[in-house]
């Protein structure tokens, strides 16, 4: 598995380590997630709606704050997902029904 590959598989804490130590930055990292989505969401059905350039559009911001050396979170730029029971801005919140 290349680094990028891996870059999806590690852990939230991980993933927050390599981006305040910029040895990756919230793009890539949000690419490599997408791509493992993309890679095993035929099997799975995990997801209901994928917001692919919503993710990489926060990334894009999350990464010019490292590079502005604000203050980060301690989550700052890593992906996340959220169940479709939570109301997010521009997304269909179905609560589990078609």
């Amino acid at each position: 598995m290349s680094m990028t590959g891996q870059l999806a598989t590690l852990s939230a804490h991980a993933m927050a380590a390599l981006v305040r130590t910029r040895c990756a930055s919230p793009v890539e990292i949000t690419e490599a997630v997408l791509a493992r989505i993309a890679a095993l969401e035929p099997r799975l059905h995990a997801f209901v709606v994928l917001d692919a350039e919503g993710a990489l559009a926060a990334a894009r911001q999350a990464e010019a704050a490292v590079m502005r050396a604000d203050h980060l979170g301690p989550l700052h730029g890593v992906p996340v997902t959220i169940k479709d029971v939570q109301a997010v801005a521009g997304l269909p919140t179905r609560r589990g029904s078609r």
